[in-house]
């Protein structure tokens, strides 16, 4: 089991220890937010990577990683959306939203937002050299360039815009498209990219693909950590940007205000040196008070191969001044880069993530859990 990261209230951690454990039902209390666990859906088999957005009329969206059988080819899907009810009931029929065409090459990593009822998809893209295949380890390592769109699509699925943000860039240290992540802020798209060196992109880009403006941000020890696998979410002044340690630092999840100017300020450091490797915080949102963060986690003693030793998904509850007051393991055998995210309707909050299945392949699953509020501290 990992180790507990320690609050301040005995009560909170007594609840916390019972938590890790329980059967769905359980309910999860720190301070006066309840979360309830509830049930757990599966979508079908060979689906990964799930980005989980809630919608006005109280549906879920929910793009995956779901390719078509047979070997990379022109026309290709890559990637498609469920649209599920309140109690994860599929509604309608899944339609693509991303295929292998040229002059891009293949899709890769997906995030999603949803505008003004529009479904938007930035993801990546992929030109492999010529008769060469990734076999392991990023798809970067095998590609002559990459390049980062942005499609639209009513609910319904019919595609309405397509264009790049970034056109087939070759300089891999100045631009590196995996694991991004976006949010929606005043008028535009935030698209936060990273780089093969030290540095990260935050682009404010509008919902036609046009970049307004590009801001290069270093990474650093006591700023943004890291340059991929983050995530950003809306806060009272400004934005909060949720970043990681890992793998090659002591396995803290970071937390940094992002100010309208584009002035950064570190607001929490989340673990570290407690032998467990916290990464890939892939969602982050604002309730009430609190703050939640989905990510992935290991322990560190168990070493790096994710076959033995599997990212699980987890849930992390902040109080207003940063404190750990919940740190829920969402369930176990990951697969790979296990990508939890996170929607909210009314008194519902659902996570979705991706686990190994029997047939050893990828399968998203999809977790509804009770919000309520009790009184006292």
């Amino acid at each position: 089991m990992y180790r507990l990261i320690k609050t301040n209230s005995i009560i909170v951690t007594s609840l916390l220890l019972a938590c890790l454990s329980a059967a769905p039902g359980a309910v999860y209390a720190g301070d006066r937010l309840v979360l309830t666990r509830g049930p757990v859906v599966s979508l079908p088999v060979g689906t990964h990577r799930p980005e989980i957005r809630a919608v006005s009329d109280r549906t879920l969206v929910v793009a995956v990683v779901e390719p078509d059988h047979g070997r990379p080819h022109e026309g290709q899907v890559k990637h498609r959306v469920y649209r599920l009810d309140g109690a994860l009931k599929q509604k309608g029929k899944v339609f693509p939203i991303t295929r292998v065409a040229r002059p891009y090459g293949e899709p890769a990593d997906h995030r999603i937002r949803l505008v003004n009822n529009e479904i938007v998809v930035v993801y990546q893209t992929l030109n492999y050299r010529k008769g060469v295949r990734p076999k392991g380890g990023p798809g970067e390592d095998f590609a002559t360039d990459q390049s980062l769109l942005l499609a639209r699509f009513t609910l319904e699925g019919k595609e309405i815009f397509r264009a790049p943000i970034v056109d087939r860039a070759a300089d891999f240290k100045a631009d590196n498209f995996p694991d991004h992540c976006l949010m929606w802020w005043n008028d535009r798209l935030l698209v936060s990219s990273g780089a093969r060196s030290r540095q990260l992109h935050i682009r404010e880009v509008t919902l036609n693909a046009e970049v307004l403006s590009d801001h290069v941000i270093p990474t650093r020890r006591n700023g943004i950590s890291g340059s991929i696998g983050n995530s950003m979410h809306p806060r009272q002044n400004g934005i909060g940007f949720f970043s990681s340690n890992s793998p090659g630092g002591d396995g803290a999840l970071t937390l940094t205000a992002i100010d309208n100017g584009f002035r950064l300020s570190r607001l929490a450091e989340l673990g570290g040196y407690d032998g467990v490797e916290r990464h890939f915080p892939t969602d982050g949102l604002v309730l009430g008070e609190y703050t939640l963060v989905s990510y992935i986690a290991r322990p560190t003693a168990g070493g790096m191969d994710m076959r033995s030793n599997p990212y699980h998904p987890r849930l992390m509850v902040l109080s207003s001044d940063f404190r750990v007051i919940e740190d829920i393991q969402l369930g176990t055998d990951g697969f790979a880069h296990v990508h939890p995210t996170m929607a909210v309707i009314g008194n519902q909050l659902y996570v979705a993530w991706s686990k190994r299945s029997n047939r050893q392949a990828p399968q998203v699953q999809l977790e509804r859990m009770s919000i309520s509020w009790a009184s006292g501290g």
